[in-house]
C-alpha cells in the first residue's frame, strides 16, 4: 500500500505528507506516529486499570459479571499487556503473572484465596504425533459427594494461546472443594484426547491435593511430587512489610533531569544542573549529592568520611544536601558544622526552594518505581556534564562511592550489567536510555510545572539519536516557545536550522517567523511569512501573521492585500482579515497623530 501524497486546496503539497512512490507502508507509519506519542509519555492503553471479572447473578437471577480487581490488589494503572495463570509455588492453585510496557514490566501475585480449598492438578502427556502437548484435550472429573452432597462432574480443557505473547501453565489446576473435617476428597478421572477418534480414557480414581501426570495410553496416573527447590511464598497480610534500607539504580545511560535551587552556609540561592536547549547543565567534574533532612542525626547518614575522601581522590565533588528551608545563617551554620563533626569534608548545600524536596523526591521515587520515595538519605551522583547517572538510598558505607563513581565512567555494555544483574548476552533488547515518561508524569502530578517543561528539552535531547535534524529542531523550538518564559532567540536558532534542514516546510517557515516576531525582528519575520505562503498560500494563520508584520512596519498597502486575500478564503479568515485592518487602521492612526 503506497501512501498517496496530501495536496492543499490550491495544489500545493503538503510539508508532511508521504513522498510517492518511496513505498512507505501507512501501517509502519501509524507505529511510529504511535511509538512516539508513547516516547513521549502517553500511554498505550488510555490510563486503563485492570480489570478481573467475576461471574454471578444480579436480584432477578439474571447472569451479571461484577469488576472485582480492586478487592483482589490486581487493579493498576500501567499499560497492561498479559497475564498468565501459572502455580508459581506448587500449592496447588493458580498465581498470575502480569506483564505491562510500563515499569514494572513484570509483576507477580500470588493466590491466598484458594488456600482453603482441596485441589487436583494434572499434567496431560499425549503419546506420539504432531500434539505432543495435548491441545484439545478435555478432562472429565467425577467427584464424590461429601457430607450428604450430591455428586458432581467438573470438565478442564487443555487450551494454548493464553494471551498477547503470553502461553498459562500446561498444568491443569482444579479446585475440588472446601477443606473441612473430613478426608480429602476423590474423583474418578478421564481423559478424551484430540484426535480424528476422539479416544475416551479412563485414569481411574484419584485423591484431592496431589499432582499426577497422565499419560496417554497407558490408563495409569503419575504421582508427582512437589519440586524442592520453591522459593518462599509473599508475605501474608498479618507480617510486616519487608522493605530494603538500601537500594542502587545505575541509569543505563546517564540523563537529564530539571535543575533545583540551592543554598550554602552563606551564599545566595543558586541553580544546581538542569537542562538547557543544548543539553545538560554540568559542573565539568563528577558529583556525589548526599540528600539528607537536617533533623536526623549526621551519623545516620553512614560513612561520610569515606564518601567525601573517595570523592575527592577520584576528582570528584562531594556535597551534602539538607532538605530543610533553613532561613537563619546561624542555624545552616550548626547543621554544617555536625556533619564536619561525622567527618564530612565536602560542601554543604540547604533547600532554597520549595520545590527542591518535592522534585528530588520524585526523581528518587521514579527511578525505584516507588509511588512514594524511599526513606532518607539518598545520594545522587551526578556525571561532569550535569547528567544524573547513580541513585541511591540508605545510609552510606565504605566503598559506595567508589563503585558509584566507576560506573559514571563505564562503558555502556557495563552500565547495562550494572542497570540489571544480568550478563550482557542475556539481554533481548538492550537499554539505551531511562525512560522520562514515568518522571514527566509524575512531576505533573506534583505540580511542579517548571520542572515539566524543563524535562521536555531533556526527552528531545534523550531522543536526538533516532530523530533527524528537523524533527529534533521542531520540537525543541516549540518547546522553548512553550515555556512560561519563552526562550525567544533559542526558539529563533532551532527554527533556522529546521528551514536549512527542510526549506520546503511551509510549518518550519512559520515556526521561525512567529519566533522572529516575537523577537521584534519585524523586518525578517516578513520575510519568512512569505516563504510560508509561497509553500501555502491559502494557509490563514501566515497570511494573518504577515498582514500584522506589514502593518506594524507601515506597509500598509501590502497589509491590505493580505486582508483581501484572507476575505477571499470565505468565514475561514473573515475573523484574520478584521484583525489586520484593524492593525492598518491602528498604524495609520498613529502615523498620523506622529505627523502633526
Amino acid at each position: 500500500m503506497v501512501a498517496q501524497t496530501p495536496e492543499t486546496s490550491d495544489g500545493a503539497k503538503r510539508d508532511d505528507a508521504v513522498p510517492q512512490g518511496e513505498g512507505v507502508d501507512a501501517y509502519v507509519d501509524g507505529w511510529r506516529a504511535l511509538n512516539r506519542a508513547m516516547r513521549a509519555g502517553d500511554p498505550w492503553s488510555g490510563d486503563e486499570g485492570n480489570a478481573v471479572f467475576l461471574q454471578g447473578r444480579d436480584a432477578d437471577g439474571a447472569l451479571a459479571m461484577v469488576d472485582v480487581a480492586p478487592l483482589l490488589g490486581l487493579y493498576d494503572l500501567g499499560d497492561g499487556r498479559s497475564v498468565a495463570r501459572v502455580d508459581l509455588d506448587f500449592d496447588g492453585d493458580e498465581d498470575l503473572v502480569l506483564t505491562a510496557r510500563t515499569a514494572p514490566r513484570v509483576r507477580l501475585h500470588q493466590n491466598r484465596l484458594a488456600d482453603r480449598a482441596h485441589w487436583l492438578g494434572l499434567r496431560l502427556e499425549a503419546g506420539e504425533g504432531t500434539n505432543p502437548e495435548a491441545l484439545g484435550a478435555v478432562v472429565r472429573i467425577e467427584l464424590e459427594g461429601a457430607d450428604g452432597e450430591a455428586p458432581r462432574t467438573l470438565r478442564r480443557a487443555r487450551r494454548a494461546g493464553s494471551g498477547y505473547l503470553a502461553q498459562s501453565s500446561a498444568w491443569i489446576r482444579v479446585p475440588v472443594g472446601a477443606r473441612g473435617a473430613g478426608r480429602a476428597p476423590r474423583g474418578r478421572v478421564t481423559v478424551r484426547w484430540p484426535g480424528p477418534h476422539g479416544v475416551l480414557e479412563d485414569f481411574g480414581e484419584l485423591r484431592a491435593d496431589r499432582s499426577y501426570a497422565l499419560r496417554q495410553g497407558t490408563g495409569r496416573a503419575r504421582a508427582v511430587e512437589r519440586p524442592s527447590a520453591v522459593g518462599r511464598g509473599a508475605v501474608s497480610p498479618a507480617d510486616p512489610p519487608v522493605v530494603a534500607s538500601r537500594l542502587r539504580a545505575v541509569l543505563p545511560t546517564p540523563v537529564a533531569v530539571p535543575g533545583f535551587a540551592v543554598r550554602g552556609v552563606a551564599s545566595n540561592p543558586a541553580r544546581l544542573f538542569g537542562v538547557t536547549p543544548g543539553g545538560a547543565r554540568g559542573t565539568g567534574r563528577a558529583l556525589c549529592l548526599v540528600v539528607h533532612d537536617g533533623v536526623d542525626e549526621a551519623a545516620s547518614l553512614g560513612a561520610l568520611s569515606d564518601a567525601s575522601t573517595s570523592a575527592t581522590e577520584a576528582g570528584a565533588q562531594a556535597a551534602a544536601l539538607d532538605l530543610r528551608l533553613v532561613a537563619d545563617e546561624g542555624e545552616r551554620s550548626r547543621a554544617a558544622e555536625r556533619l564536619r563533626a561525622a567527618g564530612w569534608s565536602g560542601a554543604a548545600f540547604f533547600a532554597a526552594h520549595p520545590d527542591t524536596p518535592a522534585l528530588l523526591a520524585e526523581v528518587a521515587g521514579w527511578r525505584f518505581d516507588r509511588t512514594d520515595a524511599p526513606p532518607l538519605p539518598w545520594t545522587f551522583v551526578f556525571a561532569p556534564d550535569g547528567r544524573l547517572a547513580v541513585v541511591r538510598s540508605g545510609a552510606l558505607e565504605p566503598g559506595d562511592v567508589v563503585r558509584d563513581l566507576a560506573a559514571v565512567k563505564a562503558n555502556p555494555e557495563t552500565r547495562r550489567t550494572l542497570h540489571a544483574p544480568l550478563a550482557p548476552g542475556h539481554w533481548l533488547r538492550p537499554p539505551t536510555a531511562a525512560d522520562l515518561g514515568p518522571l514527566r508524569a509524575r512531576l505533573a502530578r506534583a505540580g511542579l510545572d517548571a520542572a515539566v517543561r524543563e524535562l521536555d528539552l531533556a526527552r528531545i535531547e534523550v531522543g536526538a539519536s533516532t530523530t533527524d535534524t528537523f524533527d529534533l529542531s521542531m520540537r525543541v523550538g516549540r518547546s522553548l516557545l512553550a515555556q512560561r518564559d519563552p526562550d525567544v532567540p533559542g526558539a529563533v536558532e532551532a527554527f533556522e536550522r529546521a528551514t536549512a534542514a527542510r526549506p520546503e516546510s511551509a510549518d518550519a517557515w512559520r515556526g521561525l517567523a512567529y519566533a522572529l516576531q516575537l523577537d521584534g525582528r519585524t523586518v525578517a519575520s516578513i520575510d519568512a511569512w512569505s516563504r510560508a505562503l509561497e509553500l501555502a498560500p491559502s494557509d490563514v494563520s501566515s497570511l494573518a501573521n504577515r498582514g500584522l508584520a506589514l502593518a506594524a512596519a507601515g506597509r500598509s498597502d501590502e497589509a491590505e492585500v493580505d486582508a483581501a486575500a484572507l476575505d477571499a478564503l470565505g468565514e475561514s479568515g473573515t475573523a484574520a482579515a478584521r484583525a489586520v485592518r484593524a492593525a492598518i487602521e491602528a498604524a495609520r492612526a498613529a502615523e498620523s497623530e506622529g505627523g502633526r
